[in-house]
């Protein structure tokens, strides 16, 4: 106990602790005691209050968690797009400086006349199945069983044009 005060009294006597220190630290006890303890007091008489009081609290902390998945969640996702974009543009760039503009065109030509073919294919499939159960014909046999029989493929495989 002596060397408690021993050392308060050296640091009041030396200057280090003014009661200048300590007012702001009165203010705030003062403030608690008149006004927040009060208030906590009767949240603790009235359980009800405290339940609601007790509730809000949590909805509001839920509801800021919920706000930073979903924004780490967002973040994921606007980092997968750009990745997506520029390495696209990285690609784009080199496929261009490798193949130039016209072969490019060709590539493109080639690309978009194998898909069509590829798309009427379907179409006309669909256009079979459709008019098979149109007139009440069931599932043909053979390779595959169900609608329009086996395999067949659509053209002999070419190979990339450059």
């Amino acid at each position: 106990m002596d060397a408690v005060q021993d050392w308060a009294s050296y640091l009041f006597r030396h200057g280090y602790l003014t009661p200048n220190l300590f007012g702001p630290l009165s203010t705030l006890n003062n403030i608690f005691h008149n006004y927040l303890l009060p208030t906590f007091q009767s949240l603790l008489e009235k359980p009800d209050l405290t339940k609601i009081a007790l509730m809000l609290v949590i909805l509001y902390i839920s509801l800021k968690l919920v706000n930073m998945l979903v924004q780490s969640v967002l973040f994921w996702v606007r980092l997968a797009f750009n990745i997506a974009f520029w390495g696209g543009l990285v690609v784009l760039a080199f496929w261009l400086s490798q193949r130039g503009v016209d072969g490019a065109a060709e590539d493109v030509g080639y690309w978009y006349r194998m898909w069509k073919g590829e798309l009427n294919y379907y179409k006309s499939q669909a256009e079979q199945i459709a008019e098979q159960h149109s007139h009440g014909y069931g599932a043909k046999s053979g390779y595959g069983g169900g609608y329009g029989g086996g395999y067949k493929p659509v053209a002999s495989k070419k190979q990339w044009p450059f």
